[in-house]
């Protein structure tokens, strides 16, 4: 049975970040349909890493921890900012891109959109 091959499809932008005004979200006000991608967490078992992880801040490397009410706000804003972009790819799944490095599939990503 031949494989399927894998290649990176498109980008999408997570925007379900709610308004600083209480207002509505980003995505609640952009007329768009469903994506027909599963989001997928990576597994320590399947972890595979990128040599540009090493390069990377160090969000995208282990869970960051807060001692104080300032450094929980920054906290919290780099994990949401880096899960604003995700990659979809032609199987179906859709990573994150604070995974995406360290997910097998990386290696089907063009080197300028790691």
């Amino acid at each position: 049975m031949p494989s399927e091959k894998i290649e990176l499809h498109s980008f999408s932008l997570m925007l379900d970040e709610q308004s600083l005004f209480k207002g509505p979200s980003l995505a609640s006000l952009l007329p768009l349909e469903p994506l027909p991608y599963k989001f997928q967490s990576i597994h320590k078992n399947l972890e595979q890493a990128s040599p540009y992880l090493t390069f990377m801040p160090e969000v995208f490397h282990q869970k960051l921890n807060a001692y104080s009410k300032p450094e929980f706000i920054v906290v919290n804003q780099l994990y949401r900012l880096v899960e604003v972009l995700r990659y979809n790819f032609s199987n179906g799944v859709q990573i994150s891109a604070k995974e995406i490095l360290r997910h097998p599939l990386h290696q089907f990503v063009p080197e300028e959109f790691l």
